[in-house]
């Protein structure tokens, strides 16, 4: 049987480079962030690499954790809109 491709929330792969690159500028491990963040190394590597979505509150915590803005890792150009939320939930399929 096929793999058939997951729908769900636009995962924005930006997102995931900042917080990757802002850890190791900060000379921080996954386990250090993680920990300070109250959640799985598991889950901050499949944020950092794209390949799960985040919540705002989440992405927030993040950043106070990495003493950078929530703009910063999600710059307002970046933010999906509804429309480009249809349309790249559309290309998925």
């Amino acid at each position: 049987m096929p793999k058939m491709k997951q729908v769900g929330t636009p995962i924005n792969p930006k997102i995931g480079e900042r917080l990757l690159f802002t850890r190791r500028q900060r000379h921080l491990t996954q386990q250090d962030v993680a920990r300070r963040a109250g959640m799985s190394t598991t889950v901050l590597s499949l944020l950092e690499h794209g390949e799960q979505s985040v919540a705002v509150e989440r992405l927030a915590v993040l950043a106070k954790v990495l003493g950078v803005s929530l703009d910063y890792l999600c710059p307002p150009d970046e933010v999906q809109t509804e429309e480009n939320m249809d349309k790249t939930f559309w290309e998925r399929l």
